[in-house]
């Protein structure tokens, strides 16, 4: 299991903009995050998971905002930076508040599944 530290993720409702004629886009504060959130999974060296796996996130206690924003944002950092394949062969995924999380972090925690018999393949 790898269990690394982060910065908080911005919470979904900041992490997109419109662009009228466009779409959607990241936000200023969703790229900043993801550069320095991708640096610090880097220099802790995080290991890589091939195949199904389960992620736990832990955020501070007093975080502001819905917990459960944060989820999608940190699996799709996972993916892009290479320490978890295509975020459908997440089998599990929680989150919870930690009066053990410094303010502004989370903590990450993931873990190969072994066993997924009977989960239907995509």
């Amino acid at each position: 299991m790898a269990r690394f530290e982060i910065s908080l993720p911005p919470s979904a409702n900041s992490a997109y903009i419109n662009i009228p004629g466009r779409g959607r886009a990241r936000s200023a504060s969703h790229e900043k995050w993801k550069n320095s959130a991708g640096w610090e999974i880097q220099l802790q060296r995080v290991p890589k998971v091939a195949g199904h796996y389960a992620v736990n996130i832990f955020a501070p206690q007093k975080m502001r905002g819905d917990i459960d924003g944060r989820i999608k944002l940190i699996l799709d950092l996972l993916v892009e930076m290479g320490v978890t394949p295509d975020d459908r062969f997440c089998d599990r995924c929680s989150i919870e508040r930690s009066g053990d999380v410094t303010a502004g972090r989370v903590i990450v925690e993931v873990e190969d599944c072994l066993s997924h018999e009977g989960m239907p393949e995509s």
